[in-house]
């Protein structure tokens, strides 16, 4: 492993140990994918800028909302990483107002709202709800029951892509298609087909690129998960990449993680969840920790896109098991 990817670990590491003393009761996957926030741009968490950012929350927002529901800690955490937290609550404050015009109220759209904030700080907000509502019920055409609230912040990004409306429709079908014939948890197959479509190359080659990353794994001994989880490996998936040199990259650096602080005792995170935490780290490795701003101006805005998709699935899925537990 080189350097770089082994600095990125330790960094991940330490991320999610400051994450988990300062927010002791969260989602260990809620926790390691908020420490990835400061990960990918290159940033360290600290017990003080978590406070921070937590009681800026606290102070311009009420205790009913959605803003400070089960997925706080990635509010807090956009807002503990940015260089201006003041004025991102206020630009997600603003989005949120705007695309509640076009979409219900949610803690997924307030998370919607805060992501476009960061990713996107100039841009329109009605424009983007009217162009991710029209998306959303095209999914909802296509799914009926599959499609739900958390889908509102995916139909937001998959608007980021330079191709039409039916283009986006067409190839994320037929990589749920495809991914059904492998995979059955359907709001998994569903998540990891938004992401395939931000990619370049046809949704063909994208499937067969995760299908390649997954069975390399099994190949190598190891098990990667099929919920959550798939979404982060359509993240790596669409990064141009040979599924072989991939699946290396992504052993080396779980190899590193193993021996980091949460993950080498018997009571650490597992294997399956290590893997995929690794997957998620190989895939920040094509950022370069840069702003999210600078990845935007490079031209590499529907990766960017294709990585906050992935992350958000993650968010939703934890945060809708959490709701479901205090229900």
């Amino acid at each position: 492993m080189n350097a770089e990817l082994l600095s990125l670990c330790e960094a991940f590491a330490a991320n999610r140990e400051a994450l988990r003393t300062t927010f002791h009761f969260e989602y260990d996957t809620l926790l390691s994918v908020c420490a990835n926030i400061f990960t990918a741009r290159g940033l360290t968490a600290t017990e003080e800028r978590l406070k921070a950012a937590r009681e800026l929350l606290k102070n311009e927002t009420g205790p009913f909302s959605n803003f400070r529901g089960t997925g706080r800690l990635a509010f807090i955490s956009l807002l503990a990483a940015s260089r201006e937290p003041e004025a991102l609550l206020a630009r997600s404050l603003r989005n949120y107002e705007a695309l509640k015009g076009c979409f219900h109220r949610s803690e997924y759209l307030a998370l919607g709202a805060a992501i476009l904030a960061d990713m996107a700080p100039n841009d329109d907000p009605e424009r983007r709800a009217l162009a991710g509502r029209s998306l959303y019920e095209r999914m909802k055409e296509e799914h009926r029951f599959l499609t739900s609230a958390e889908d509102s912040v995916v139909a937001l990004l998959l608007t980021f892509s330079d191709k039409s409306e039916d283009a986006l429709v067409a190839e994320m079908e037929e990589s749920y298609r495809a991914l059904k014939e492998r995979f059955s948890s359907s709001n998994a197959v569903q998540a990891a087909s938004h992401v395939l479509c931000l990619g370049e190359g046809g949704s063909a080659r994208r499937v067969e690129a995760l299908l390649a990353l997954y069975d390399g794994f099994t190949a190598r001994g190891r098990r990667y998960g099929r919920h959550y989880e798939l979404p982060i490996l359509a993240a790596l998936s669409v990064l141009d990449r040979e599924p072989a040199s991939t699946v290396e990259d992504v052993l080396a650096i779980d190899g590193a993680l193993a021996g980091l602080r949460g993950y080498r005792s018997i009571f650490g995170i597992d294997k399956k969840t290590r893997l995929s935490h690794a997957a998620m780290l190989a895939a920040d490795g094509d950022l370069g920790a840069r702003p999210m701003e600078a990845a935007a101006l490079a031209g590499t805005v529907a990766m960017v896109a294709a990585q906050q998709a992935a992350m958000c699935a993650v968010i939703c899925s934890t945060t809708a098991t959490s709701a479901a537990a205090s229900g």
